[in-house]
């Protein structure tokens, strides 16, 4: 583990912009490390029932192209709206198969 410098703010945001949670991790830390907890903190209050805590639909950067993130948004029946992230996908290796 190094020197941690700086913070990095991690949000979930409606399409409006207005905040519906915040996590604050270390400034050299990827940011889908902090994913599944930032998803986890989103609670809406509804005048009558239980809060909402699952979005149907999710908009994220390609930053967040992973088989455990899109596995964790399909087993909560969340819609994920992520790009594929080119140096994520396995390329096929040159030349003459094994």
């Amino acid at each position: 583990m190094g020197i941690s410098i700086g913070c990095k703010v991690h949000a979930a945001v409606t399409a409006e912009s207005l905040p519906l949670s915040i996590a604050v991790g270390p400034g050299d830390e990827h940011d889908s490390k902090r994913f599944i907890e930032v998803l986890g903190r989103i609670r809406v209050k509804r005048k009558i029932g239980r809060p909402i805590n699952r979005p149907k639909e999710l908009y994220a950067g390609s930053a967040y192209d992973s088989k455990k993130i899109r596995e964790y948004l399909r087993c909560r029946g969340i819609k994920a709206n992520i790009p594929l992230n080119p140096r994520n996908r396995h390329k096929q290796k040159r030349g003459r198969p094994l």
